[in-house]
């Protein structure tokens, strides 16, 4: 957020309706306003929408693939199709796998 807050002293971020912290990382689903425009955040392989990247995130990609929660929320659909090929598949959560194993990025 504080990178953020460099580029216009008019900027808001939430997490839902509570204001993140200047020293916090942004999710998932945050909203960001910036003089006046709202922009809904996107991170590459956070499905979970809590700032990290870790199993949970696999799980939910896992949950969505077998039909147990899928997604309906755009950002969290562009979130989990983690090599943007515009499908939710396998290959997603190899990439995530790679990243937590210090093998691989995921590129935004």
């Amino acid at each position: 957020v504080e990178g953020l807050k460099a580029l216009s002293d008019d900027i808001v971020v939430k997490n839902g309706d509570k204001t993140v912290a200047k020293d916090a990382k942004i999710g998932t689903g945050y909203t960001i306003t910036i003089d006046g425009k709202t922009y809904t955040a996107v991170v590459k392989g956070d499905p979970s929408c809590d700032a990290e990247i870790n199993s949970g995130d696999l799980l939910k990609i896992v949950k969505h693939l077998k039909g147990i929660n899928k997604f309906n929320d755009d950002s969290v659909k562009s979130s989990a199709d983690v090599n943007s090929d515009n499908s939710i598949n396998s290959a997603d959560l190899l990439k995530i796998v790679k990243y937590l194993k210090g093998t691989g990025k995921i590129e935004i």
